[in-house]
C-alpha cells in the first residue's frame, strides 16, 4: 500500500509546485535544551534492526496525565511514534518504522532516569537491551531527497535525514523509498555524513538477510538548487552504482521539536480537562487565521467540543514532517510554510448520554490542516493557520438564493454552481469523475430574460415554445473576469492549449489555460478565451511575449518569476456557448446541457500542493460561505425553473445521487487503497498483458456512493432501496451503460464480486450482469472479470475473482488504474 509521502513530484525532477509563506518566521536561536519532568527531552541510542545496530534521535513529551507524546528526528515521514505512557519512571513506547515493503512497530519498555533511559525493545522477534541517553544542547535536522534521473519523471524517490550536533558530527539519519526500493534500499541508517564546500558525503545501510553497504556523493549547484552525483551499494557482495540528483528539504532542531510538542501537548491536556477555551490562549498565535477562520471561530470550535462530550480522551501521535527551519538552498518548488504533520483523534462520551463516539480523527495530510501550520511567538512555536482567505474567483459577486450573480459592465451574469466529485450530467461530462466544480454563467436565469424573436403571443415575454436569443452585441458586453481569490496569487503557467473546432465556442476558438496559487493552494482555470489587459501588461513588463499576440498552441508564457497579482485583480475570462438561431442572424441560443441561454463555461481545478492531491475548493471556502453555497445548489436543484436540472434527458436517478456540494473532499489519482480511490475512476489501459487492440485497451469503469443525505435522495428511484452504489461502463466507441449496485450493498474495497443492473443512456433496461475484480495496490492495477449479461437477475452468476496471475484479454478480463494513458 502507498505510504503517506513527504513531497509529490508531479512532473519532471521533484516538481512539486509549493509556494513560501512570507510570514514565514526564520528559525531563530534558542538556548540550550533544559531537560522537562520525568521522560521529556532528547534522547539518543540503538537499535538492532535485520541485524544491524542503528542510532536513533526522539524527542519526546510527558503530557500531564502521563500520555507521552514523541517524535523520531531524523527518521523521515515513515517512522514516527504511535503511543506512550509513563507512570513513575517507567515508559512503554511504540515506535513505528515503515518501507515501501514491511512495517516494523517497536514496543519499548524502559526506565527513565536522569540522564539515562534503559530497558528492552521488541518488534515481535524477542527483546532487546536498550540504553540510550539525554542529550542537553540542540541538534540540528536536514532533510534529502534523492532519486535516479529518467527521461522523465525521476524513479526511486527517496527520503534521507540526519541529526547533526553543533560542530555538524552525525549523530544519527536513515532513509526510506518514498514508493518501491529501486535506489538504495527499502529503508536503512545513515552511518556517515560529511560537507565539504558543496559536496557531501553520505554512508549507508541497511539490514536484513542481505545487509547492504553504500555512498552517495552529489555536488550542489547553487543556481539550480540541485545536487548531481553517483552512488554506488554492496548486497551481498552484489554492487550497484550510477547516478542520482538530489535536492535540499527542510529542516528543523530538537528545542524546535520539544516546543512543538509542548504546543500539542498543552491543546491535548486542556481539552481533556474541559477547560473553557478564551483568548489569549497559549497554543494559538493571537493572529491565527485559517482559511478565514479566526482565534475566534478556532476556540469556539473547541469549546463545542467540550460542550458536546465528556471524558474527554485526545490522541496526538505520528509527528513527522517538524519543518522550523528555512532552507536557504531549497529548490523553489519545495518551499513551504513552517508546520507539522501528525494524526489527531478525539473521542468521548456525549453530553446527552450513548457510547463512547470519535468525534475528530485525522491527520493534517489529509487536508483536515487547520492545526498543521506554525509560527514562532516568544520563545515558542505556536499554532499560526495558513494565513489564507479563499473566495470565489470573481470580484462584486452578490448571493441570491439560487444563483451566484456576478455583475459586468454590459448586465449580469446568473451563474450556476455544480458539485465537486461528479460522474454524470448535468453536473460534468467525465464519466471517470471530474475533479472540479462545473459551474455555467448564465446570461439568463429565466425565460423572461431572453428576447422573443418568433412565435411571440403579443406580451413580448419569452415563454415556452417561442423562439428566444440575445444578441451578439449582448453576448460581448457581458463577458465575465476571473480574478484573484486571494492575495499574493501567483501566476506561474499561461499557454494557448488549443485550438476549439469552428462554431463550438461564440467570439474565438482558443482555450487557454493558466495555473495560479497561494501558499500551496493550487489553481488551474480551463476553458480560458482571453486573457486579461491587466495580466497582459504584467507578462509584458516581465519581458514576457504578449499573450494576445499568440493564436497557436504555445508553451509556458511565464518563462521566468511568476507574476504576483492581489485579491480581485483580473485575470482572464472564460468561453462562451453559444449557438446562433437558425432564421436571426446575429442572436443566439445556448448549448450543451442548457439549450435556453447561452453561458460561460466556469471551470478550475484546485490542488492541495502540501497534501499531493486534487481537493474540493469549497473546503477551502470560510465555513459560512460554504454553508451558503450548499444551500444555493439545493434551492436550485428544487427550483423547477432553472434550466440546468430541467432537461428532458436527464435521468433523475443519476443525477439526484450527486447533488452533494462535495461528494468528497479530495481525490488523489496516486491512491490505489481501494476500489473506490481517485473517485472511483478506473481505465482501461494498454500494457496490461493481452489487450487484443492496445490502441483502443481504453474503456472505462467508474463506481462511487449514492449521496443519501441530501434533500434529492429518493430510495424510490433505485431497483432496490438498499442500493448504495451506481456504476459507469463506457467502451472504446464511447457507447455508455450505466448501473446500480444490487449486491452487495457495500462492495468489498479491494476483491470480491457484485452485481449490477445496467441501463442505457437514455434509462431503458440493458440487464443483470455479475462481476469480479480484485485490486493489487502494489501493481497499481484493478484487475475485473466480467460474466455474461443476463435479462433476469436470478440468472446472474458472477465469475471467480480474478487471481494476480489471470492474463487481461480485454474481452472477459480487463486490467485498469487511474490514468488513463499510463500503463495499468
Amino acid at each position: 500500500m502507498r505510504k503517506f509521502v513527504a513531497v509529490i513530484v508531479l512532473s519532471g525532477a521533484f516538481g512539486l509546485l509549493l509556494a513560501a509563506q512570507p510570514w514565514a518566521p526564520d528559525g531563530g536561536i534558542d538556548a540550550a535544551l533544559a531537560a522537562g519532568p520525568g521522560v521529556t527531552g532528547t534522547w539518543t541510542g540503538e537499535l538492532t534492526i535485520g541485524g544491524t545496530s542503528r542510532k536513533f534521535t526522539l524527542q519526546l513529551h510527558e503530557r500531564a496525565a502521563g500520555e507521552v507524546m514523541g517524535y523520531v528526528a531524523g527518521g523521515t515521514n515513515f517512522r514516527t511514534v504511535t503511543g506512550g505512557q509513563i507512570s513513575g519512571d517507567n515508559l512503554s513506547l511504540a515506535v513505528e518504522l515503515a518501507d515501501p515493503i514491511l512495517t516494523r512497530t517497536f514496543a519499548i519498555a524502559a526506565v527513565v532516569g536522569p540522564t539515562t533511559l534503559t530497558g528492552t525493545a521488541d518488534n515481535g522477534g524477542g527483546p532487546q537491551p536498550i540504553a540510550w541517553s539525554r542529550v542537553n544542547k540542540p541538534l540540528h535536522e536536514r532533510r534529502f531527497l534523492f532519486a535516479i534521473p529518467s527521461g522523465g519523471e525521476p524513479l526511486g524517490l527517496t527520503e534521507l535525514s540526519v541529526v547533526l550536533d553543533n560542530p555538524g558530527n552525525l549523530v544519527s539519519g536513515g532513509f526510506v523509498g518514498v514508493d518501491d526500493c529501486d535506489l538504495f534500499a527499502c529503508g536503512g541508517g545513515v552511518t556517515s555524513f560529511s560537507e565539504v564546500g558543496d559536496t557531501i558525503t553520505i554512508g549507508l545501510e541497511s539490514g536484513g538477510g542481505c545487509a547492504m553497504t553504500g555512498t552517495l556523493t552529489a555536488t550542489f549547484d547553487g543556481t539550480t538548487k540541485f545536487y548531481s552525483g553517483d552512488y554506488s551499494v554492496d548486497h551481498c557482495g552484489m554492487v550497484t552504482n550510477g547516478f542520482l540528483i538530489g535536492a535540499k528539504n527542510t529542516r528543523t532542531r530538537t528545542d524546535h521539536a520539544s516546543k512543538v510538542l509542548a504546543t500539542f501537548g498543552q491543546l491535548a491536556d486542556d481539552l481533556e480537562a474541559e477547560i473553557a477555551f478564551s483568548a489569549p490562549y497559549a497554543p494559538f498565535h493571537p493572529d491565527y487565521m485559517h482559511m478565514g477562520e479566526l482565534l475566534s471561530d478556532r476556540l469556539a470550535e473547541l469549546n463545542a467540543q467540550v460542550a458536546g462530550y465528556n471524558a474527554i480522551e485526545v490522541d496526538f501521535s505520528r509527528f513527522r514532517n517538524i519543518a522550523t527551519v528555512a532552507e536557504p538552498d531549497i529548490l523553489p518548488d519545495l518551499k513551504q510554510p513552517f508546520g507539522v504533520d501528525f494524526h489527531d483523534r478525539r473521542t468521548g462520551e456525549p453530553d446527552g448520554g450513548g457510547p463512547v463516539e470519535v468525534f475528530r480523527d485525522v491527520d493534517t495530510r489529509s487536508g483536515a490542516d487547520e492545526l498543521k501550520y506554525l509560527t514562532k511567538k516568544g520563545n515558542k512555536w505556536v499554532i499560526y493557520g495558513n494565513q489564507i482567505i479563499h473566495d470565489l474567483p470573481f470580484s462584486g459577486y452578490t448571493l441570491a438564493a439560487d444563483h451566484v450573480v456576478l455583475p459586468t459592465a454590459g448586465g449580469d451574469i446568473y451563474m450556476s454552481i455544480g458539485p465537486w466529485g461528479a460522474h454524470v450530467g448535468p453536473h460534468t461530462g467525465h464519466s471517470e469523475g471530474n475533479a472540479k466544480a462545473d459551474w455555467m454563467g448564465q446570461y439568463a436565469w429565466s425565460l423572461d430574460q431572453l428576447t422573443v424573436l418568433a412565435g411571440d403571443d403579443g406580451d413580448g415575454i419569452c415563454e415556452t415554445g417561442e423562439t428566444c436569443g440575445l444578441s451578439a452585441a449582448d453576448l460581448e458586453a457581458r463577458i465575465v473576469d476571473y480574478t484573484a481569490p486571494a492575495d499574493n496569487f501567483e501566476i506561474t503557467d499561461v499557454r494557448l492549449e488549443s485550438l476549439a473546432p469552428p462554431g463550438f465556442y461564440y467570439g474565438t476558438q482558443e482555450h487557454w489555460t493558466i495555473r495560479a496559487s497561494v501558499g500551496p493552494y493550487l489553481y488551474g482555470f480551463v476553458h480560458i478565451r482571453e486573457i486579461s489587459s491587466e495580466l497582459r501588461d504584467l507578462m509584458m513588463a516581465a519581458g514576457y511575449t504578449d499573450p494576445w499576440t499568440v493564436h497557436a498552441p504555445s508553451d509556458n508564457l511565464v518563462t521566468g518569476d511568476a507574476i504576483v497579482l492581489n485579491k480581485g485583480d483580473p485575470i482572464a475570462s472564460p468561453q462562451t456557448v453559444a449557438a446562433e438561431l437558425p432564421g436571426h442572424p446575429g442572436y443566439y441560443g445556448g448549448g450543451g446541457p442548457i439549450p435556453e441561454s447561452p453561458w460561460q463555461q466556469i471551470e478550475f481545478f484546485t490542488y492541495n500542493g502540501a497534501a499531493g492531491r486534487e481537493e474540493s475548493f469549497y473546503t477551502w471556502l470560510p465555513t459560512a460561505l460554504e454553508v451558503q453555497l450548499a444551500d444555493m445548489l439545493e434551492a436550485s436543484g428544487l427550483n423547477p425553473g432553472v434550466f440546468r436540472y430541467n432537461q428532458p434527458f436527464l435521468t433523475e436517478s443519476r443525477w439526484k445521487a450527486e447533488m452533494a456540494l462535495s461528494n468528497v473532499d479530495w481525490m488523489d489519482r496516486e491512491d490505489y487503497s481501494s476500489l473506490f480511490s481517485a473517485l472511483g475512476g478506473w481505465w482501461e489501459n494498454p500494457g496490461g498483458g493481452g489487450c487484443p487492440v492496445p490502441a483502443f485497451c481504453d474503456e472505462l469503469f467508474s463506481i462511487y456512493p449514492i449521496a443519501k443525505d441530501t434533500a434529492f435522495y429518493d430510495p424510490g428511484l433505485y431497483h432496490t432501496p438498499d442500493v448504495a452504489y451506481l456504476t459507469i461502463s463506457r467502451d472504446n466507441l464511447g457507447i455508455e451503460r450505466f448501473g446500480e449496485v444490487i449486491s452487495p450493498v457495500e462492495p468489498d474495497p479491494v476483491s470480491g464480486s457484485m452485481v449490477i443492473r445496467w441501463e442505457d443512456f437514455g434509462g431503458g433496461f440493458y440487464g443483470f450482469q455479475g462481476i469480479s475484480y480484485r485490486l493489487n495496490p502494489a501493481d497499481r492495477r484493478l484487475k475485473i472479470a466480467w460474466g455474461p449479461v443476463e435479462a433476469l437477475e436470478g440468472a446472474v452468476i458472477p465469475p471467480l475473482v480474478p487471481l494476480d496471475a489471470d492474463p487481461c484479454d480485454g474481452v472477459t478480463t480487463t486490467c485498469h488504474n487511474h490514468d488513463r494513458f499510463g500503463p495499468p
